[in-house]
């Protein structure tokens, strides 16, 4: 529990310091230092170059579900436990997700089931998946 609650504030941490980067405009160079508990940290690397979108932990799965941009958008899982490797994740569907608008997913833990909601065609028309 304390680990959830930990991720989670520091989730909101970053994203608040991304609003407000973004908020400004332009990253100068001295913009890309934040210091958090008396360490300057280079968020650069965290950044320019980060091939993960949509990082969507579900517990109740023991899982996290995101998108790997490359040539095309994969959508891949990989097991809550330890150290998270992203790179080394499995991808759980074909598809291109780059050519979709995606409008989410969620965990059903009745059927055990990763739900993926979107517009296939980009015509307005809403899709629903079913993965296991």
């Amino acid at each position: 529990m304390k680990k959830r609650v930990l991720n989670t504030v520091m989730a909101t941490i970053l994203s608040a310091l991304l609003i407000g980067f973004a908020a400004v405009g332009a990253f100068a160079d001295d913009d890309r230092y934040v210091e958090f508990r008396g360490r300057k940290i280079d968020l650069k690397p965290y950044f320019e170059g980060f091939p993960y979108k949509d990082i969507t932990p579900i517990y109740e799965a023991g899982r996290v579900f995101y998108y790997e941009e490359g040539k095309t958008r994969v959508l891949k899982e990989a097991r809550l436990r330890g150290d998270i490797d992203l790179a080394r994740g499995n991808a759980i569907s074909g598809v291109d997700f780059s050519k979709r608008n995606v409008w989410g997913m969620r965990f059903n833990p009745r059927d055990k089931h990763l739900y993926w909601i979107g517009d296939e065609k980009n015509d307005e028309i809403i899709n629903l998946y079913r993965l296991n």
